[in-house]
């Protein structure tokens, strides 16, 4: 900007025009007045540019950070989905298991109530208690024959 002020102190000289001071004995120079708007112009036009090619940068920046930012997000919510769904089938397998525990209480239950143990010397459908052949240890054939 140097050179803007150096070219306009040029331009408006100090005179004087009907008695008034407003630039001295020396009147401005079309053409130094020219120089001048040229001048300041340019400048504009090279801060303008600049400044555009910054704010580009800085939205080029921006939109890549908030793409990086989007696949981290989209990243820890897919870790997220299979986070849920591993809690949803471990919620599952202890309800299973729990429920199959409580089935099995209650058959264990069901079947040893009123159960009085098993009495020498009564038939049962395997063999005899004192006995100890098994239904499988006879020779009763075979269902092949």
């Amino acid at each position: 900007m140097g050179t803007i002020k150096t070219l306009g102190d040029k331009a408006w000289r100090d005179y004087v025009t009907d008695g008034v001071a407003s630039s001295g004995h020396n009147k401005p120079k079309k053409s130094e007045i020219r120089e001048f708007v040229n001048a300041v112009d340019i400048a504009i036009e090279t801060e303008r540019v600049a400044r555009i090619s910054a704010d580009n940068t800085e939205r080029a920046q921006r939109i890549a950070g908030d793409q990086n930012l989007q696949a981290q997000i989209d990243g820890i919510n897919q870790e997220l989905d299979e986070f849920d769904s591993k809690v949803a089938r471990a919620e599952a397998a202890a309800d299973s298991a729990e429920n199959s525990a409580v089935v099995a209480q209650d058959l264990v239950e069901a079947a040893t109530a009123g159960f009085i143990g098993f009495q020498d010397g009564l038939g049962y459908d395997w063999g005899w208690i004192i006995d100890e052949t098994t239904y499988f240890d006879r020779d009763w054939g075979s269902i092949a024959a």
